[in-house]
């Protein structure tokens, strides 16, 4: 689930966020559970989270001076299960109150199920950024798994069809078990995950050279990354993602003319 505030500029674009901001910053906030550490969230891995000791619980990351934010993205949570509403709000600075940049909701936390989140906004300076569960008595402990927070990377050209949303390309490995004369005896799936390929075409051969080099880095090394076709068109299209084993590197094909290039993206994601 995709939430696009009104002053994000660029969210109609394909969009990763792969730099996460919370590395450098301090975490603080709500007494937490054994083994459950707000460090947690930096990831990259998915089987640990950070958990408070109630319902409700707040994780603050603080930086020793302000950056600059544009998107926020959540992964491996259960906020679905806890009937939890989660706000998301930062402050410029250590001193002013935080104001918001979305609520999510307990109902539409529902309707998501175990999908990430996100929320896309305008680019604002931010010193101090805070998540506050709020669960209902007797719910589930609220757990978080990944959090990212950092300025996306809009690639500015169209995804070419056909293409598969992220909620749409889990990929489920079954194992079933018959017997001699040809009758079913049991099945389980044996692995989840999530298997992507977006190719971008039509994208400015400078900005390929310059602004993509960072993330290209980045995926050819298999660093796990948010990835969103278009936040603000396809708003369940996110996926916590990374360059499949069996995948080529990002290779910029260049076009006719050679002005322009062609990018196909490998994803393989988290499954929930």
């Amino acid at each position: 689930m995709i939430v696009v505030n009104g002053d994000a500029v660029g969210a109609e674009f394909p969009t990763v966020l792969f730099d996460n901001a919370l590395a450098s910053a301090t975490l603080s906030g709500a007494t937490v559970s054994a083994g459950a550490a707000r460090e947690n969230v930096l990831g990259p891995q998915t089987f640990d989270y950070w958990e408070p000791i109630t319902q409700t619980g707040v994780l603050t990351a603080t930086w020793a001076a302000p950056i600059q934010l544009d998107m926020v993205a959540i992964a491996a949570h259960n906020l679905h299960l806890t009937g939890a509403n989660l706000r998301v709000h930062a402050a410029p600075d250590l001193v002013a109150v935080t104001s918001n940049i979305t609520v999510f909701a307990a109902a539409d936390l529902a309707a998501n199920g175990a999908g990430p989140l996100a929320v896309v906004f305008g680019s604002r300076t931010v010193q101090k950024l805070s998540f506050t569960c709020t669960a209902g008595p007797g719910a589930p402990l609220p757990r978080i798994g990944i959090i990212y927070a950092g300025q996306r990377l809009a690639i500015p050209g169209g995804i070419a069809p056909p293409y598969v949303q992220a909620e749409d390309a889990r990929k489920v490995e079954t194992n079933a078990a018959q017997s001699l004369g040809g009758h079913y005896l049991r099945g389980m799936a044996r692995r989840k995950a999530m298997r992507q390929t977006a190719q971008i075409s039509a994208v400015e051969r400078a900005w390929a050279d310059g602004a993509l080099q960072p993330f290209r880095a980045a995926y050819d090394m298999g660093a796990p990354f948010f990835w969103a076709g278009s936040p603000a068109f396809l708003t369940r299209d996110l996926s916590y993602a990374w360059r499949p084993d069996d995948a080529p590197e990002l290779r910029p094909q260049v076009l006719a003319g050679g002005a322009r290039v062609g990018l196909t993206l490998e994803l393989a994601g988290y499954g929930g």
